[in-house]
């Protein structure tokens, strides 16, 4: 249920336009079941937060790519 209802609805309005939800994956609707029994989406200071912290790490892998290519090359195919 909570798959379907909650963690991972990236269609909700809020989050169907944003450009990190498929890393964060709607997990604040699964956050706020754990914390009171609801399904309510996040609030904006903690989206904001997720989506600086993606372009954060996003710029840190273009720059190792640029500056290393080999071992960006390596760190991407690691399993």
């Amino acid at each position: 249920w909570i798959l379907k209802e909650g963690q991972n609805r990236i269609d909700h309005p809020k989050c169907k336009d944003c450009f990190a939800k498929k890393m964060c994956g709607g997990g604040c609707y699964a956050e706020s079941f754990d914390r009171d029994g609801t399904l309510e989406s996040a609030n904006l200071e903690q989206c904001d937060f997720i989506r600086e912290t993606l372009k954060v790490d996003l710029y840190y892998l273009s720059e190792t790519q640029k500056r290393y290519p080999n071992k960006f090359l390596k760190l991407m195919n690691s399993d």
